[in-house]
């Protein structure tokens, strides 16, 4: 058994693991990686993208399709590019969802 003290820690390591196994012959689709705290999906699916292992969600949405997120991504692709007309989209978004929200540039 492994023991780690940041998730991040954690997530690279399975990545790692993933890796060498996939390296090793086995396919892709024949690894899955099951985990109790939807608080490690992020740090998992960060360290997925970072090593390049593909990957899909099942039974969640991953961080970066979370509606928040998408939201909060609209907004600071507004304020970045507010000539952008793919930014209006942050315009029609409902941010109700969004306790508090604060934009620092």
């Amino acid at each position: 058994m492994l023991q780690f003290s940041y998730m991040s820690e954690e997530a690279d390591a399975i990545a790692a693991e993933i890796g060498r196994r996939a390296a090793s012959g086995c396919a892709w689709h024949d690894i899955a990686v099951i985990y109790r705290q939807n608080r490690l999906s992020r740090a998992i699916e960060e360290a997925l993208i970072q090593a390049r292992v593909p990957y899909e969600i099942v039974g969640d949405v991953g961080f970066y399709q979370r509606v928040a997120v998408k939201d909060a991504l609209a907004l600071l692709s507004l304020a970045a590019r507010p000539d952008d007309r793919q930014s209006d989209e942050a315009f029609r978004a409902d941010f109700s969802h969004l306790r508090q929200f604060r934009v620092i540039l």
